[in-house]
């Protein structure tokens, strides 16, 4: 999976594009570890350019999730279809995530496209 994100004051959005991979986690959590000495409240992760994730793509979400809970931020989801988001709903059962739809995220976030 490759990643690009969008910094909007304490919200970032991570942008996800490919097929996950071995080692995703890592640099997904690099990514985030960069941006840690600013202040951050939500990793948002736009799903809207991927049609499915596999077990690689969900091990880089559990890291995500665990070292948000490890460092005072929420992750949210947004822009997932149908499969992705079963996949999120049964790999992570015993986390609370919210799932957004685009719409729903700018207006929640107050970002106009």
């Amino acid at each position: 999976m490759n990643f690009t994100y969008t910094h909007y004051s304490e919200l970032v959005i991570v942008t996800i594009t490919g097929i996950g991979e071995y080692g995703d986690d890592v640099k997904l959590l690099k990514l985030i570890e960069k941006l840690i000495p600013e202040k951050i409240s939500t990793v948002a992760i736009n799903f809207s350019q991927v049609d499915t994730i596999n077990s690689a793509a969900v091990a880089a979400i559990l890291y995500l999730l665990k070292y948000g809970d490890e460092h005072n931020f929420d992750v949210v989801f947004y822009g997932a279809n149908d499969k992705i988001y079963i996949i999120l709903e049964r790999a992570l059962p015993k986390y609370s995530i919210n799932i957004f739809t685009e719409d729903e995220f700018y207006k929640q976030y107050n970002i106009t496209v």
